[in-house]
């Protein structure tokens, strides 16, 4: 199975990482291929996963996608995590949640 991990902190990176996530995820419906695809956001980057961001994520999440959002970056930004999109996932700490997943076995990728 195909785990990547993809981790955003740059606010201007957005429509890269999502492009990378549709070109992935078309790979693997059109490979047949089993996949796990996370996007981790931190830094300046927790600012696109707001209900008022342009940036809408929806679409990935119902793919199957999982928005894991640094509390950390949101503490320090003063945002609490019901201000955050439906369907993100909060974790504790980012470098915490890259770590963890390429040690079980995730690509990392950072567009």
């Amino acid at each position: 199975m195909l785990k990547v991990i993809l981790h955003i902190d740059e606010n201007h990176k957005w429509n890269t990482l999502l492009s990378n996530v549709k070109n992935l995820k078309e790979w693997l419906i059109q490979n047949k291929e089993p996949g796990k695809i996370e996007i981790l956001v931190n830094g300046e980057a927790v600012e696109m996963v707001l209900k008022a961001s342009p940036v809408k994520l929806e679409e990935v999440l119902k793919t199957g996608v999982k928005v894991a959002v640094c509390q950390n970056s949101l503490n320090t930004r003063g945002y609490k995590e019901g201000m955050l999109q439906e369907g993100c996932t909060v974790v504790p700490a980012g470098i915490v949640e890259l770590v963890q997943k390429q040690n079980s076995g995730f690509a990392y990728v950072k567009p």
